[in-house]
């Protein structure tokens, strides 16, 4: 995993990087055998042309192509961009890439790439906070759930570590970023009164599990024989979140 910036409002990234704010931007993709100019190069070419700003491209090329959305791709492709008296941060950016190659991604390697981009320390220490606020830990993915008022009273004496072993029902988890809607959480739990929880699961163990698809939502639902393995995944707390209704 490496830190890339976001595509979108390249223009304002250039700002930031001549403004000195951010004197690295990094972005990673892959490159397709019809690959053209793209909006992260129209906001920078210029200054590229120009010198006020250092421009290097790395790929690493696959054995085979492989068709994406219809799309031959070919490598994948890391754009680096830098002020030519900040051009040092693009070697350490690098070296960080290769010395962490298969190594999880964590909180440190996190500090240095954002310090390499230019973030200062203490919008760091938000952006991690809340990054574990809503995700966990890294590697983790977002789960919701709503438990009845007897669910949540094992959970309460669990500590809101783990999941009873001798929940009532099947676990019906909604796999999300984004707190789920009313009316999704309405199609999937019977009505009475109930709580809405969030965790976070290991990602590798969320891939391996048979889930479904309800409109936008992807589901998984655990019945009392999974929640063993599934306690063993947990990469987060088990939080109860405000304004659900107990």
């Amino acid at each position: 995993m490496t830190r890339s910036d976001d595509p979108s409002g390249s223009e304002r990234k250039v700002a930031l990087m001549l403004a000195g704010s951010r004197p690295l931007a990094v972005f990673n993709d892959v490159a397709f055998v019809d690959t053209g100019e793209d909006e992260i190069d129209r906001s920078f070419n210029r200054h590229v042309k120009n010198g006020r700003i250092t421009y290097r491209e790395e790929r690493d090329v696959w054995p085979e192509p492989h068709e994406i959305g219809g799309r031959l791709a070919v490598a994948s492709r890391l754009r680096l961009y830098v002020l030519p008296e900040e051009t040092w941060r693009i070697e350490a950016y690098l070296h960080m890439i290769k010395a962490s190659r298969g190594t999880p991604w964590n909180d440190a390697l996190e500090r240095l790439s954002r310090s390499l981009l230019g973030y200062t320390e203490q919008e760091i220490n938000e952006l991690l906070a809340k990054f574990h606020e809503e995700r966990g830990d890294w590697g983790g993915i977002p789960a919701y759930a709503k438990v009845s008022a007897v669910n949540l009273e094992k959970l309460r004496q669990l500590g809101f570590k783990a999941l009873p072993p001798d929940l009532a029902d099947t676990l019906v988890l909604v796999l999300s970023e984004r707190r789920p809607g009313k009316v999704l959480l309405d199609s999937l739990y019977q009505a009475g009164p109930c709580a809405l929880i969030r965790f976070c699961l290991d990602t590798k163990f969320v891939l391996r599990c048979t889930r479904e698809q309800v409109g936008d939502a992807n589901i998984l639902r655990a019945p009392a024989a999974l929640l063993p393995e599934l306690n063993l995944n947990l990469r987060s707390a088990i939080e109860v979140l405000q304004g659900s209704e107990v």
